[in-house]
């Protein structure tokens, strides 16, 4: 490999630089996409395909990815993770995620729970937020599939304490949930 680099550094420079502009000309041709989604589609390629870290989610998509409803569908269905997964969109570079949560909780219940003392999370490390009352919630387990849409997780509903992490959110001045780390069942 040393010997084409040095020997033919400008040939292969040449041709990197030629396969750059192919790619943000395919991102940045959004002809085909509807003008009030181009910016949407345009976080989700950034998310993709860029090389910076990901940005943590926003209250939106947060709600959007974490909290169900719970007069909707029956969280007895065996499919309901798995379709709840696909039709919100959830995972991490199109690579399943190990596991997921849904709760039933309102947001700003979840909001509240920013306010509490810090708790060890399910690693260890003390850096989440438990709530004070039982919660219900679905926690989604993945069994099969390592890529996007081959997915399928097993659901099983739990309540409990829920743990979650918080960040400051700089626009509305406040701490705000970012992830839901656990459901906790009390001690019988």
């Amino acid at each position: 490999m040393r010997a084409l680099i040095t020997t033919h550094a400008r040939p292969l420079l040449l041709l990197l630089l030629q396969l750059q502009p192919l790619q943000f000309l395919w991102i940045n041709d959004m002809s085909g996409i509807p003008e009030d989604e181009r910016e949407e589609f345009a976080e989700y390629l950034e998310i993709l395909y860029g090389t910076r870290p990901t940005r943590p989610p926003s209250i939106e998509k947060f709600k959007r990815i974490n909290i169900v409803d719970p007069l909707g569908r029956p969280f007895y269905d065996d499919d309901y993770c798995t379709d709840e997964m696909r039709a919100n969109i959830i995972h991490s570079k199109f690579r399943c995620l190990q596991e997921h949560y849904f709760l039933t909780m309102q947001y700003e219940e979840l909001k509240n729970i920013c306010l509490n003392k810090f708790v060890p999370c399910k690693n260890g490390i003390k850096k989440c937020k438990m709530s004070t009352t039982l919660e219900g919630g679905l926690y989604c387990k993945l069994i099969e599939g390592t890529r996007m849409p081959e997915c399928i997780y097993e659901p099983e509903y739990r309540s409990g304490y829920v743990l979650i992490t918080c960040r400051w959110h700089n626009e509305t001045q406040e701490f705000i949930p970012e992830s839901v780390n656990d459901i906790v069942t009390p001690p019988e």
